[in-house]
Formats: C-alpha cells, sequence, structure tokens
C-alpha cells in the first residue's frame, strides 16, 4: 500500500485507496481478493494485480506493463 500511496502522491493520474475487504465483500469477491494486500493496477480496461507485499521494483514493473500495454 505505501508503494500505492507514494506514487499517487507524485502523480495525479495514479489513485491509491486501502478497503477493507471484510467491510466490502462484494468488491472482494468482484476483485478476487483472497490474501492482503492486494494491489490492482488498472490502466483503461486492462487490469493487472497481484497478492502479497512485493519489491519496489517488481511495483513499478506491473505499473509500466500496464501503461505499455494500454498505450498498443
Amino acid at each position: 500500500m505505501r508503494m500505492a500511496h507514494m506514487a499517487a502522491m507524485v502523480n495525479p493520474r495514479i489513485r491509491g485507496a486501502m478497503i477493507d475487504a471484510a467491510e466490502f465483500p462484494d468488491y472482494s469477491r468482484e476483485h478476487s481478493v483472497y490474501a492482503v494486500p492486494k494491489t490492482i493496477i488498472k490502466v483503461g480496461d486492462h487490469v493487472h494485480s497481484f497478492e502479497g507485499r512485493v519489491p519496489e521494483s517488481m511495483f513499478i514493473s506491473a505499473l509500466r506493463q500496464a501503461v505499455q500495454h494500454h498505450q498498443h
């Protein structure tokens, strides 16, 4: 979550949100939340997600892949 919020602070096109899966079970089911944290990156219609804590390099790589996929 920290990386998502930091990215949102430096880029107005990025939004970071923390949602309590227990309080929003429909949202959790919709996004297949089985473990936390779960990061969801959505660019246009493309959705990429991963669960668990990841290194900063993996988070940045996922952001780049999502943007590149959207541009092509």
